[in-house]
């Protein structure tokens, strides 16, 4: 696996490349409608609460660590979720309120304290899936060697694990897309990846910059996406503090693990040529 970070802590560009609004309804007429039994309702069942509001989340819990992808093969064969941020992006508080356990993913105040593949288990709905938090990127404190071994960590899982249904990359609402999401993007589009571009820290933006923020995102998107025929890489704005956003991430979450589990797997890596045609 060749070298990935830079001296910065950067992936460099040429190498990962190389890798890489409903009308009023009619009054209805009853008496001219047969009698409904005492068994049924004229009304249309309510959906369960649950399902109503937000997916049931249930036995979420830590399971393993590894250095790479082949520390995970005593892993049941469900989807996995990776996520994918900066190292002071918000991507532990994500997790917890993914999968609904404060605490459960260590925070911290020093960016870069994930240096493994961590994987967390949990349930949405009856769907079991996993998460995977990889290593965060750009400002740890680590040596040149360290920060080039995650690298070589993360691309060897992206690339490697055949349960790979999403990847998550978070975006700061205040920082936007910086050259290691570029880049990311890029490559894992080489690889047929399916991904979203979840942006955090919403609650941290004034409440009239939000919508903007998010909107211009997904311009920014779609321009990338347009010269290559692609569709654009669906974006949802997400705050931990309020849970803004989360329910709808749960929701994408699980429809991916879904599609992937009706997917017949690929015979082999995708080039960039065949991913963009």
């Amino acid at each position: 696996m060749p070298e990935t970070l830079n001296q910065t802590g950067a992936l460099s560009r040429t190498k990962l490349r190389l890798m890489v609004k409903e009308s009023t309804p009619p009054k209805r007429n009853l008496a001219a409608e047969p009698a409904v039994s005492k068994q049924h309702s004229a009304r249309e069942p309510k959906p369960p609460a649950s399902q109503a509001r937000d997916l049931n989340v249930a036995d979420s819990r830590f399971v393993i660590s590894a250095t790479n992808n082949a520390g995970l093969v005593s892993l049941e064969a469900w989807p996995q979720i990776a996520v994918a941020g900066a190292s002071n992006v918000g991507k532990s508080s994500l997790l917890n309120a993914l999968l609904g356990r404060k605490g459960l993913v260590r925070t911290s105040k020093s960016p870069g304290c994930t240096r493994l593949l961590n994987v967390f288990g949990v349930s949405f709905g009856t769907q079991p899936l996993y998460f995977v938090d990889l290593p965060g990127y750009g400002y740890a404190a680590r040596s040149k060697s360290e920060r080039r071994e995650w690298g070589e960590s993360i691309d060897s899982y992206l690339s490697e694990s055949p349960e790979l249904a999403l990847v998550l990359i978070l975006i700061d609402s205040r920082r936007g897309i910086g050259p290691f999401e570029d880049q990311l993007i890029d490559w894992l589009q080489t690889q047929a990846r399916s991904m979203e571009i979840v942006v955090t820290k919403l609650d941290k933006l004034p409440k009239a910059r939000q919508k903007p923020t998010t909107a211009a995102l997904k311009k920014e998107l779609k321009a990338r996406a347009e010269p290559m025929a692609l569709s654009p890489i669906p974006l949802v704005g997400t705050s931990s503090a309020t849970g803004e956003g989360i329910p709808n991430l749960r929701s994408r979450c699980l429809r991916a693990a879904l599609t992937h589990l009706t997917t017949p797997p690929s015979s082999g890596v995708v080039t960039a040529t065949e991913a963009h045609a």
